[in-house]
């Protein structure tokens, strides 16, 4: 019998295709590794922004409503602990104030103005429904009240109240997609299905019609 020998060639060829085997293994796992952690810190890091997006939301609207309640009287009386006007009428003496470059007759028009356009704005913001135009729509509201107020009172005054900085707020809403809490995302989900099902059942249509229209052509060329 004629013994098998083993050529020391062919152990070192096993030997480098084991290591390769184990190296390939051994990259293998670390991307995979490095997708996870890449998927977790992009989950988190979407997590994170969908929190801001609510949060820079509702805080604006809150803002809006409370400050058309404090018009009104519903935060307490003129004078009262945290109440900047305590009526309509302080806060038309207010408006004037910052529409100074505008004739008088235009003041009480311009309060109720903005008192209507606080409101709407307020409760689209807070609800989420047309998120985008009421955060751009907000915005505009806001310059136009630091404006106002820059020119009326000084420029130290929107400033001092962050006037600009809730503008800027509301314009990098309307630049962020909505987050998942608003009412237009709800829509959208509760639309989405039938969407599906008329898109699926064309699609059933189409390919029904061209295959009648291939079947014919097939007819007509065997006559």
């Amino acid at each position: 019998m004629k013994e098998h020998r083993v050529s020391p060639h062919s152990l070192a060829s096993e030997a480098s295709n084991e290591a390769h085997g184990q190296n390939h293994f051994a990259e293998s796992s670390i991307r995979y590794l490095e997708a996870r952690m890449k998927s977790r810190v992009a989950q988190r890091t979407e997590n994170g922004t969908e929190i801001v997006r609510l949060f820079a939301r509702v805080a604006l609207g809150a803002s809006f409503l409370s400050a058309v309640a404090d018009r009104f009287g519903l935060l307490g009386p003129y004078g009262a602990k945290n109440v900047s006007w305590g009526d309509f009428d302080h806060f038309v003496i207010y408006t004037g104030a910052v529409t100074s470059l505008f004739p008088s007759s235009l003041t009480v028009p311009f309060a109720w103005a903005a008192t209507i356009a606080e409101t709407l704005l307020g409760l689209l913001l807070i609800a989420g429904f047309k998120a985008r135009l009421a955060s751009v729509l907000s915005g505009l509201l806001l310059m136009s009240f630091a404006i106002g107020m820059a020119t009326g009172l000084g420029i130290k005054t929107p400033l001092d109240y962050s006037v600009f900085s809730a503008a800027a707020a509301a314009f990098l809403l309307a630049f962020w997609e909505p987050d998942r809490f608003t009412l237009d995302k709800l829509l959208n989900r509760s639309r989405s299905p039938i969407t599906d099902k008329c898109e699926s059942v064309n699609a059933s249509r189409n390919t029904h019609r061209v295959f009648k229209e291939r079947e014919r052509d097939l007819w007509r060329a065997i006559r």
